[in-house]
């Protein structure tokens, strides 16, 4: 028996014996007391920090892209203590401050990770602590240090202070009896390749603590101290599960910079990727004003249509669900199209009015400025700002990191211990970065307004360097009245909608072209008291891009006669936005109207001083012969870079007279109109509208005197001004249509009916036809359809087509014509179905969209 227990003693001596000798110098050194100062960092809110000697987190086994929070520790003079020395002989770890802020637990030790490589030069490289900060407050180091300290052979668990440092925290081996820290060593493998840093079948020992729900307040403080166990104690630490492994490289099993639950999941995930490279979220308003006007408008910037037919927006609140915020309509997406989604129609808004995707029972033409929107009822964004929007290709995916094609918001909702293991939820493995959105307590949320989304890239739609703040672009998108201090961003349209003359301009319309902006009607009579205000109306073409002026010249020069009272100067304009299809007007002074005031420009407050303009005779233009040239703002750094964007008038720059100004009635003031483009056939009378080269706003054949025959309800200066201050002639009608149908009835005819809400000038209506897919359409009415003329009410029209055959399929359009003669298509419709005799419906046909003559 002694025999056997002396040799028991003597094998156990030479194996303490043998690894003693095998312990280098420093080794020897520290088992002796040692400290190590740590790098001074700043702990958020229940959260990590690991130290390590390693010089980054790669180096320590550490995935470098899980933004886990990683501090190197130690330098010659104070190196890094090798932690197996501290399991193999034992004694007190301790973390310590001088911060006399700070309480004992305030930060404590909650996971350890070590090598045992003893062979290897770099076995501390995978050696690291991990900290916590227990308090629901940002702890910051400006006037104190944190550091640990080993004490090898001593108990010690219990210390308050020790050498004017507060003891925050401690773990002894020796505590109870010498004990080992759960866990498990690993051995390299013989290897040449000095690239290779990682050490195999590392196990972490992480502190059983039961996390406290951070969205807790102060009073959570006593139950998160009470989920932190006695450090010291053997059964307050665990090792990490094999299918726990987050935050890491290589074999390396541990969990750094997140919390450790056990009774959930905890498998190793893979962080999902989204590419936002097809519909994206391009941008959010979310109202905090009392009428909750939110919206959110997506666009396709891949390459392909996209059927849009089982899509659906939802949003987080909460870890665990997101719930359905909007089911998209069944409509095919263009490349670079944008759909407006609402939660109000236009008629019950401030928005402008556009193309209703989901109404399946009419096809309004896009003539004009009129963007595509979709209005889903009832939704509203939530003001408290912590959500996040996510937009699924597929519908019940609720719960799932599935089908995710793209996401905006800054809601970030931690939820490690489920499959998707992320503070990003429901995206698998997703840490929340440096660089996310900061949208301040109201994510998207403000009363003046929008974000638009500025970058597409991989996992954008979080990054604050991907959306930008944007207030009101000029009121694009939105009705003419609307107030602009409730009215921004661009609802329907690009977000960089103000076009340049730069070549290089890529945006959705591209540079300004000759003839997007163009002098399109002039009030030069000043009438026979000489008072009124006169006025110059701008127009602008482009259907998509609003144009800001800030920068334009506008020469104005007036025929020399003996008053000498006429302006000759020229002027830079100050913030000036022309809207899509729409028109500014500059008017010499403030004066009676009934014109909208967003798109009114005022030269006496502006420009009194540059154009020497007197409020007692405003006379801007003379009646006998005027020139004006508007010129865009060019290359400052290049010399007449400026360009002529349109020329008017019947004299030169010299105020030598071409032509003589048409005869004007002297009892009522009369504009001159711009006749855009090529005259039309004598049957139809008037203009193609599309705008002409600058040189031609010089010409007599391209202006016509005002008369009864245009008379609009608007004016500026005197109520019975014959003019149309705000509507250019020739261009897209301002009728607002809201239904056009063909159906058959019982007799076997085609019933054509439509409604107007409002119609302008409008002397009536033809209802043209074509068979099949192919061909011209013919006018079917014998006579005109006499319409409305001016009127803001709604008007119902009926035609019946009693020359329709059955089984035959018929495509019908709806033209409008102006007292000035002009036409204008507003609508095509196919009818729905071949139908045999008496009416019965034998074969059901798809919706046509966007059919044009």
């Amino acid at each position: 028996m002694l025999s056997s227990l002396f040799r028991f003693f003597a094998v156990h001596f030479t194996i303490s014996l043998t690894i003693l000798c095998c312990f280098t110098a420093e080794t020897i050194a520290q088992t002796e007391q040692t400290s190590i100062r740590l790098e001074a960092v700043n702990f958020a809110a229940n959260d990590f920090v690991v130290h390590g000697k390693a010089n980054n987190a790669d180096r320590a086994g550490i995935d470098p892209e899980r933004g886990v929070t990683y501090r190197q520790t130690g330098t010659e003079a104070s190196p890094w203590l090798d932690l197996k020395v501290f399991f193999d002989f034992g004694g007190t770890l301790e973390l310590l401050t001088t911060d006399t802020a700070l309480r004992k637990y305030d930060i404590v030790i909650s996971e350890i990770l070590w090598g045992t490589d003893s062979g290897a030069s770099d076995v501390a490289e995978v050696q690291w602590i991990e900290l916590y900060n227990t308090t629901q407050e940002r702890i910051e180091f400006s006037k104190g240090e944190l550091a640990f300290r080993f004490t090898p052979f001593e108990n010690h668990p219990n210390r308050a202070e020790i050498d004017n440092y507060i003891v925050l925290d401690a773990v002894s081996t020796l505590h109870l009896g010498k004990w080992d820290l759960p866990g498990q060593s690993g051995r390299r493998p013989p290897q040449t390749d000095v690239s290779f840093l990682y050490v195999i079948d590392i196990v972490s020992a992480y502190r059983n603590i039961v996390y406290a729900d951070v969205e807790d307040t102060a009073k959570n403080r006593d139950s998160q101290l009470a989920g932190v166990p006695f450090g010291s104690y053997p059964e307050s630490w665990k090792a990490t599960p094999e299918r726990g492994r987050i935050h890491t490289r290589g074999a390396i099993i541990a969990t750094p910079g997140a919390k450790h639950i056990l009774t959930v999941f905890t498998d190793r995930v893979i962080k999902t990727t989204v590419f936002s490279n097809q519909i994206v979220i391009n941008e959010v308003r979310n109202d905090t004003s009392g009428d909750d006007l939110d919206w959110i408008e997506l666009k396709n910037i891949g390459s392909r249509i996209v059927e849009l037919d089982d899509w659906e927006l939802s949003i987080v609140t909460q870890v665990g669900s997101d719930e359905d915020l909007i089911n998209l309509p069944n409509y095919a997406l263009y490349p670079r199209e944008i759909l407006l989604i609402l939660n109000r129609h236009p008629s019950e808004s401030l928005f402008a009015d556009g193309i209703d995707v989901s109404d399946d029972e009419e096809d309004i033409l896009p003539r004009g400025a009129r963007h595509k929107y979709f209005v889903a009822a009832p939704w509203e964004l939530p003001n408290s700002g912590r959500f996040l929007l996510l937009l699924r290709s597929e519908s019940d995916k609720n719960g799932e990191d599935e089908a995710i094609a793209d996401y905006a918001g800054n809601g970030f909702f931690s939820d490690p211990g489920s499959e998707l293991n992320t503070e990003f939820w429901p995206r698998k493995g997703q840490r929340r970065p440096s660089d996310v959105a900061d949208f301040g307590q109201n994510t998207f949320a403000s009363r003046d307004s929008s974000w638009s989304r500025i970058r597409y890239t991989v996992d954008s739609g979080h990054h604050k360097d991907a959306w930008q703040k944007t207030g009101s672009q000029g009121g694009i998108g939105y009705a003419p009245g609307a107030d602009r201090s409730i009215a921004p961003g661009t609802p329907g349209y690009e977000n960089d909608a103000l076009r340049t003359n730069d070549p290089n301009d890529n945006t959705f319309g591209g540079p300004l072209t000759t003839g997007d902006i163009s002098i399109s009607e002039i009030m030069y009579d000043p009438g026979h008291r000489w008072t009124p205000a006169q006025w110059i109306e701008l127009y602008n073409s482009s259907m998509t891009q609003a144009v800001n002026l800030k920068g334009w010249k506008l020469e104005i020069r007036n025929m020399r006669d003996d008053q000498e009272l006429w302006v000759n100067g020229s002027f830079l304009f100050t913030d000036a936005i022309i809207l899509p299809n729409q028109t500014l007007l500059l008017v010499s002074d403030k004066d009676q109207n009934n014109v909208v005031s967003n798109r009114v420009y005022n030269l006496y407050s502006q420009h009194r001083h540059d154009l020497q303009l007197d409020r007692k005779r405003n006379t801007l233009l003379n009646p006998n012969g005027f020139y004006l040239r508007l010129t865009d703002k060019g290359d400052p750094r290049i010399a007449g870079d400026d360009r002529i964007v349109d020329e008017a008038g019947n004299i030169d720059n010299r105020r030598q007279k071409h032509w003589e100004l048409p005869q004007r009635d002297p009892s009522v003031r009369q504009s001159l109109l711009r006749q855009y483009g090529r005259p039309l056939r004598p049957s139809q009378g008037g203009f193609d509208g599309v705008p002409d080269a600058p040189s031609l706003g010089t010409r007599a054949d391209g202006w016509l005197l005002s008369n009864e025959a245009w008379m609009f309800f608007t004016y500026y200066g005197l109520p019975e001004d014959l003019g149309t201050p705000g509507h250019r002639l020739g261009g897209p009608l301002p009728v607002r249509l809201s239904s056009f149908r063909a159906a058959y009835v019982k007799t076997g005819e085609v019933l054509v009916s439509w409604v107007t809400e409002s119609e302008l000038d409008t002397a009536g209506f033809n209802v043209l036809r074509r068979e099949g897919d192919t061909g011209a359409f013919e006018i079917i009415n014998p006579t005109l359809i006499p319409g409305a003329g001016t009127s803001s009410e709604r008007q119902h029209y009926t035609f019946t087509d009693t020359t329709a055959t059955s089984n035959v399929v018929y495509y019908y359009q709806l033209q409008e014509v102006s007292l000035s003669g002009n036409r204008e298509t507003l609508a095509t419709v196919r009818r729905r179905g071949a139908v045999a005799a008496g009416g019965k419906r034998v074969t059901q046909w798809s919706h046509l969209k966007n059919e044009t003559d």
